[in-house]
């Protein structure tokens, strides 16, 4: 039941963005954590986070690699793949999502979202800009 129900969140509530989906999934107290730990949504602004994301990125599609269910808890690694239309070319992120469902509800949620590779793809961030960070670099902007 929870691969399922984890399947529905990210293909539907995330990626389409349909909040009949989110609604069904998700309690109203519910909050979106993340990694790191001060990455957190409340569910009230999850649908503007979907609506921005999607702005950024394009039309998408999922590809689950791997989907793990030991209920209570499931977890998925992904692949998003879009095409943003400021791009020739589509992007590619990996995603790693951990999640707990309790009477057909999420009651807890972490993520891990390649949001350097995402900007990097975008055009958002120089060019070989994780390899300059490694080596101890800084990244500015004037």
């Amino acid at each position: 039941m929870s691969k399922e129900l984890l399947k529905s969140w990210i293909e539907h509530g995330w990626l389409n963005g349909e909040l009949d989906t989110v609604n069904s999934i998700l309690p109203a107290t519910f909050s979106i954590a993340g990694l790191p730990a001060s990455e957190n949504f409340p569910r009230a602004e999850f649908p503007e986070l979907v609506e921005l994301f999607r702005r950024l990125t394009g039309p998408g599609v999922v590809e689950i690699t791997n989907i793990i269910e030991d209920t209570p808890w499931c977890s998925a690694t992904f692949k998003l793949i879009a095409k943003p239309a400021t791009q020739l070319k589509p992007i590619t992120i990996d995603v790693f999502l951990v999640a707990k469902f309790e009477s057909g509800r999420m009651t807890e949620h972490y993520t891990g979202f390649d949001y350097f590779s995402l900007f990097s793809q975008l055009g958002q961030i120089p060019e070989n800009s994780l390899e300059h960070c490694l080596l101890g670099g800084h990244l500015t902007w004037a």
